[in-house]
Order: C-alpha cells, then sequence, then structure tokens
C-alpha cells in the first residue's frame, strides 16, 4: 500500500507537534546503549534547526521516542539567506561542496519542508548513533508523526502536553526536574547562570488567568 501524502501548508508559518519512535520501541536514547546520547541528539536538532527556517517551542527526549512543538516558516525568498544556509549545512558534511547561484530555489524548498527537516535529523541521529555503537541499521520505526497546530490555546497545551512527558512516565515531578525537555533544559541553564532562549508565547500573557488555567492542565495529543 502506498503511503499518503502529507499536507503541506503553504502558508507563511506553519506551526506542528511531531512525534517520532524508534524502532520496537527500542531504548535507543537512554544511557544503556550510548552514555550522554540525548545531548547528542539535542545538539542535532538545535544545529539543523538553525539551519532550516525551523523554531522550536517545546521538546522532549525519552528513551524511546521524543516531541518536538515547532515553527516551520516559509519567509520571502533571499539569495544570501539561503547561501548561509546552505554553508553551515556544509559544515555538518564530511565532504561540503561550493555554493552554487542556482541551487537557491532547490535550497529554499528543502529547508522550508518539515519532511526534510525531519529526516534530517533522524538521519543524522541514526549515523550518530550506529558510529558509536559500531552497528549500521534502522534506528527510527516507520514515519514521523505530524499534525499542524491550529492556534495559539492549542500551541500551549501542546507544549504542555510534551514538557509532561516525563511526569507521566514516573521519572520526575515537574518538568523543571527533567534535563531532556524545554523546560527542564532552560531551569538548568539558567540555574548555572547561562544564557539560554525564551519561546515567544507571550501572547499567553494577554489571556484572563482562567483561560491560562484551563489549557495548561487540560494538554492534548
Amino acid at each position: 500500500m502506498s503511503r499518503r501524502p502529507r499536507i503541506k501548508p503553504q502558508q507563511p508559518v506553519t506551526r506542528y507537534h511531531v512525534m517520532t519512535r524508534t524502532a520496537q520501541q527500542a531504548f535507543y536514547l537512554s544511557d544503556q546503549w550510548v552514555p550522554g546520547f540525548k545531548d547528542r541528539c539535542l545538539q542535532i536538532i538545535e544545529a539543523m534547526a538553525d539551519i532550516y527556517y525551523v523554531d522550536l517551542f517545546a521538546w522532549v527526549l525519552m528513551d524511546n521516542h521524543y516531541h518536538l512543538c515547532i515553527e516551520v516558516r516559509r519567509p520571502d525568498i533571499c539569495a544570501m539567506d539561503i547561501q548561509a544556509r546552505y554553508e553551515r549545512l556544509q559544515e555538518h558534511k564530511t565532504s561540503p561542496r561550493p555554493w552554487r547561484t542556482e541551487y537557491v530555489d532547490r535550497y529554499y524548498r528543502r529547508f522550508t519542508d518539515l519532511s526534510r527537516f525531519m529526516a534530517e535529523i533522524n538521519l543524522r541521529m541514526t549515523r550518530a548513533f550506529n558510529k558509536a555503537c559500531g552497528t549500521s541499521g534502522h534506528m527510527w520505526g516507520g514515519r514521523f508523526k505530524s499534525k499542524i497546530i491550529e492556534n495559539d490555546e492549542s500551541m500551549l497545551r501542546v507544549m504542555t502536553y510534551i514538557e509532561q512527558n516525563p511526569v507521566r512516565a514516573g521519572i520526575c515531578q515537574r518538568p523543571s526536574e527533567y534535563e531532556w525537555c524545554s523546560a527542564g533544559n532552560c531551569h538548568q541553564r539558567l540555574a548555572m547562570g547561562r544564557s539560554t532562549t525564551v519561546p515567544a508565547v507571550g501572547f499567553v500573557g494577554t489571556w484572563p488567568k482562567e483561560k491560562r488555567a484551563l489549557n495548561i492542565v487540560d494538554p492534548v495529543v
């Protein structure tokens, strides 16, 4: 049976809730396989988001899956910006190639495509895993799942749902205690006096307190 094509909106900004599981739901992201592998996965996600037109709003890395709440942008085409992103991508390749002016349209489509972004990070995670373990083969179990986030209320619910993953799994009592989610990572960086980027969710401040509470305690997938 052929795979159904993904819906790819063409508006300037699209927000997504994305999730990927490992093959056989094995704990490939845990320290029992590769110590510190979640750190490497986060480095890959952040590096590729900086290259693609992707903004991270919330994330969590569990032992056998991960979630992202992201925004994919489609800005006006700027050849200089696309070239700069292309050159940053080449820094991650073993055989980098020089920029060519005819690449503009091709790499604009690539850098604004959710599927290409997810393929990029999953492939790089797989390569890092296989290199560390001296193995080969697939790491992920099928295609990633994605859902378009329609509005600000759904955005906050998705972010809450993502950051509550380790709490629901019984790993911690609150997200700020779990290093491998956006809330915990931000809390840790601030505690160490390091700079950190806070997601642009200022719209929450304009809501009544009752509305804020409702959307925070009632997350949806």
